[in-house]
């Protein structure tokens, strides 16, 4: 289905919307807390929305997710819910059948949701307290804890990425806890869910055009692509020849990365520029079978290492190999505007750049070729980077109000 990129006219008074999620908003070194703390600060940022939010999470998580609302003067409360309510909702045979079924084929956050109807319950409160006219539900696993579908307000669910197919990834490396058939049960009860939920809402957000559903949908989904606000400090051509890369390689979809760095990139870049230095954030040394001698292992770097590197590096590497969501090392950079190398994939999901940069992982000499005449020529980097920033600030300047834009395409109710 063809995403609808369409501008609706305005409306003539500010929507009042509540935001609902369980993602950890406090933790500030995870993309998808990243992601939804993005949404709330663009939503704030939107003169024609009055925002509204509800979070549910642990009673740890309490403190700093409040924190960040502050920051932002948002209205909103926490539920918290208590992780270990793992018995029936109820003592009928049904019950008992449908807890079974679920503890043996659970896919990710529903065991989560059991026992906790107080999370759904303050969501309506906060809907008929705050006269809410939109509740955007970020992102799938929230939806769980949300009464859907809805006929007294409108609905808007965000979609991190293809939850479906990410998990599938996950069962075929082997990093589910299930077995290979219990596995594929839970993997097809996970994509019925997904689709169900995507049916239920009036309207569906993704953040990467690949991420848009093909099932059945109420209308037409809109891509809505994340960026973050320009840093204070922005990067400088510093001396040297170094390339990063930031990722915990426990993130497989970061192994990948870095394994292709280590034993694909690293090799040809030696050869075409031999002082040049490749830092990987992320990953020690004997975490991967490397013995590459321009790579500078710094394992799990603090924040003023990773902000010193984007400042000061002459060029970021995200070579990730799947084109789910968007990869907010990526998204980062720009804020900076350190030059990047991305693949193809990534791009995807930086509309904004239309391939500038884009690198093909099947082709790593290319890729080190390219990153070797952009070190050894400073001023073609220089414009190269220059044209990343430009292409950039137009993106910005274009999503003005794109939230409330997007709203007003769907009917009152």
């Amino acid at each position: 289905m063809p995403l609808d990129r369409s501008d609706a006219s305005l409306h003539q008074r500010q929507m009042r919307v509540l935001y609902f999620t369980v993602t950890p908003l406090g933790d500030e070194g995870n993309g998808g807390s990243i992601c939804c703390r993005n949404h709330i600060r663009r939503l704030t940022e939107d003169g024609d929305i009055e925002l509204f939010a509800m979070a549910a999470g642990s009673f740890a998580a309490e403190a700093a997710t409040m924190e960040f609302f502050a920051s932002l003067g948002v209205t909103a409360h926490y539920q918290p819910y208590y992780l270990d309510r793992y018995y029936p909702e109820g003592k009928s045979f049904r019950a008992l059948a449908a807890f079974a079924w679920k503890m043996l084929f659970q896919f990710p956050w529903e065991t989560q949701r059991l026992n906790q109807q107080h999370v759904s319950d303050g969501v309506d409160w906060a809907i008929r307290a705050y006269k809410i006219d939109t509740i955007i539900i970020d992102y799938h696993p929230s939806a769980l804890f949300v009464k859907l579908p809805r006929s007294d307000v409108r609905t808007v669910l965000i979609a991190l990425n293809r939850e479906g197919d990410f998990y599938a990834d996950m069962i075929t490396r082997g990093m589910s806890h299930h077995g290979w058939l219990a596995g594929k049960i839970s993997l097809f009860r996970a994509r019925l869910f997904e689709r169900s939920k995507n049916a239920e809402v009036d309207k569906v957000i993704v953040i990467g055009e690949p991420d848009a559903p093909r099932s059945p949908l109420r209308s037409t989904p809109v891509c809505i692509t994340p960026y973050l606000d320009p840093k204070p400090e922005k990067w400088s051509l510093q001396p040297g020849k170094r390339l990063f890369f930031v990722g915990n390689i426990a993130h497989y979809p970061n192994r990948l990365a870095i394994e292709w760095i280590a034993q694909q990139f690293a090799p040809h870049l030696l050869t075409l520029c031999p002082t040049a230095r490749i830092s990987i954030v992320g990953a020690r040394s004997d975490q991967l079978s490397s013995n590459m001698p321009n790579i500078d292992w710094l394992g799990p770097a603090d924040a003023k290492t990773v902000r010193a590197l984007f400042l000061s590096g002459n060029i970021i590497l995200c070579p990730v190999e799947n084109d789910y969501g968007v990869k907010f090392k990526a998204v980062e950079a720009l804020s900076y505007g350190t030059p990047l190398l991305a693949s193809r994939q990534t791009h995807l999901g930086l509309p904004q750049l239309e391939g500038h940069g884009s690198i093909d992982l099947e082709d790593p000499a290319a890729a080190a070729r390219m990153a070797a005449d952009l070190l050894e020529n400073p001023h073609a980097l220089f414009a190269f980077q220059a044209a990343q920033q430009m292409r950039q600030s137009r993106f910005i300047e274009s999503q003005k109000n794109i939230w409330s834009r997007t709203i007003a395409t769907i009917p009152s109710k």
